[in-house]
């Protein structure tokens, strides 16, 4: 006769969330909506954070309990290794590749373990590709999940790649991929199920614009990967009736003194940003309006969104687009073509392609009309593509990993 231990059945399972960064970006809010909608009855769930930041206003707000790591290593040292397709080295890098690996290193075979040592989990869901440094401590806990948000950057060799991948491999029991493109190139397929990022759909939304000067938002800030500079390029050929709204991190203050003014002499990449601010300070046709909490309130005030990305990235402001009615313009990066019907529910342009994108966000102002039924197809889309009713993946994911923890006694 086979038993199971009804006790065990009914206790609520405990799911650990640990999250790499700081700020309120498409990661830490998609962890946030997911926990909020996971059944309250089956699981009781934790946030573990690497960093303080107000992203801790944010779970307070929504009573999620979370707590910060408290070890000088973490608060005074760590960042975490960005072996990601939109962040990226320059060969003159050298150094801080370095100092990122031996990080990775010791957080890896030496402080992690301690930090997980302090948590009861059933279930550890590691919220970012970047955090493969707690696979293994992880793995000698409970089981292990691994939210693949980007794809791994293959590095100049293709070694980089390798080497994260095998500790995908090794120490994860299930990898989440927030798309197929994401899991295609993880190359995991077994172990990989895709379930997509998900958004609210507001029925309270602003459904035309009445002003005469029509407005275009970026949510980039200076961030290359995402098409800022793009973006900054396109300025020369958009009609004068257009206003860009650039949001997101702009400040780029070089402190005074010689040895900044010759670290920014130094510094191409550094130089090529203050140009391009330059450019935009000049230009009336913009609007810096800088880090913001109410991306909703501002895709209301707004026509169009612009992702024009130049790496390969998920564009979760797309999808936040779509659920306020408005169409977007994305780049022909691999992947964007899972968010973005081409010329149904939005444009898709080549990437770097600063004319490509002037040309049109000018023909999509140019035709309010056709724009505004882009942005219900997209709506639609998010409906049927993105809801909330993915969660019921996740859990189905969490399930399965525990019943495989349920001991079964055999008993005559």
């Amino acid at each position: 006769m086979v038993l199971i231990g009804i006790e065990v059945l009914e206790m609520k399972k405990k799911i650990l969330f640990v999250h790499h960064g700081v700020g309120v970006g498409g990661a830490p809010i998609s962890m946030i909506k997911t926990i909020k909608h996971l059944d309250a009855g089956k699981y009781d769930v934790e946030v573990l954070l690497l960093k303080n930041s107000n992203l801790t206003n944010l779970l307070e707000k929504e009573n999620i309990n979370y707590s910060i790591i408290d070890h000088p290593f973490y608060k005074n040292f760590y960042q975490f290794y960005p072996h990601i397709v939109p962040s990226y080295f320059k060969w003159y890098q050298i150094f801080k590749i370095f100092i990122f690996s031996f990080w990775w290193v010791l957080s890896r075979y030496f402080f992690s373990k301690k930090i997980l040592s302090k948590f009861d989990a059933d279930i550890i869901h590691l919220n970012s590709s970047v955090l493969s440094d707690f696979l293994y401590a992880s793995s000698l806990k409970s089981k292990v999940v691994i939210h693949i948000r980007e794809p791994i950057a293959s590095g100049y060799f293709g070694l980089r790649r390798a080497f994260f991948k095998n500790q995908i491999k090794k120490y994860s029991d299930q990898i989440i991929a927030i798309s197929s493109d994401n899991k295609k190139r993880l190359g995991l397929i077994d172990k990989t199920e895709v379930v997509y990022n998900f958004i609210e759909v507001d029925e309270n939304r602003v459904n035309h614009i009445e002003s005469a000067t029509r407005k275009v938002l970026y949510l980039g800030g200076v961030d290359e990967a995402k098409g800022f500079f793009t973006v900054v390029d396109s300025l020369k050929y958009l009609n004068n009736d257009i206003k860009i709204i650039f949001c997101g991190n702009y400040n780029t203050t070089i402190k005074q003194g010689m040895i900044n003014k010759i670290r920014l002499k130094l510094s191409p990449s550094q130089q090529r940003v203050h140009k391009a601010l330059s450019i935009l300070n000049s230009d009336n046709r913009v609007v810096i309006v800088g880090m913001i909490n109410n991306v909703s309130e501002m895709l209301d005030a707004t026509d169009i969104l612009i992702s024009p990305f130049t790496k390969e990235h998920f564009a979760r402001p797309i999808i936040e687009a779509f659920a306020r009615g408005r169409t977007a313009i994305g780049s022909d990066v691999e992947g964007m073509d899972e968010i973005i019907d081409h010329k149904i529910d939005g444009l898709i342009v080549k990437k770097d392609s600063a004319f490509e994108l002037a040309t049109s966000i000018n023909f999509l102002i140019n035709n309010p009309d056709l724009s505004s039924e882009m942005g219900e197809r997209g709506r639609c889309k998010v409906i049927e593509k993105f809801s909330f009713k993915n969660v019921m993946q996740i859990e189905k994911i969490y399930d399965e990993l525990l019943s495989s923890n349920i001991k079964v006694d055999e008993k005559c």
